[in-house]
């Protein structure tokens, strides 16, 4: 990278120190995303097994019986 220095003719000594903050930054960012994909890949298996868990037991039809009792207005009391 050549500043304004290198243009006039002589070396440019804050240019090369940029590019080696500029690179470590660019690693730095690439691995912190390696690492964020790597992350969002567990979970996503992660939650793949749960959905299988609980689809393979009939959990989910007791979960919306479970939802749809609650949600029901009570009862009114008989020979009111």
């Amino acid at each position: 990278v050549e500043g304004l220095g290198g243009i006039l003719g002589f070396p440019d000594p804050v240019a090369p120190a940029q590019a080696d903050i500029y690179k470590a930054d660019f690693e730095a960012e690439r691995a912190a995303r390696e690492q964020l994909h790597g992350q969002r890949e567990a979970l996503q298996e992660e939650l793949n097994q749960l959905r299988l868990r609980l689809g393979g037991d009939g959990a989910r039809a007791r979960l919306e019986e479970l939802r749809n009792r609650h949600s029901e207005p009570p009862l009114a009391p008989a020979g009111g």
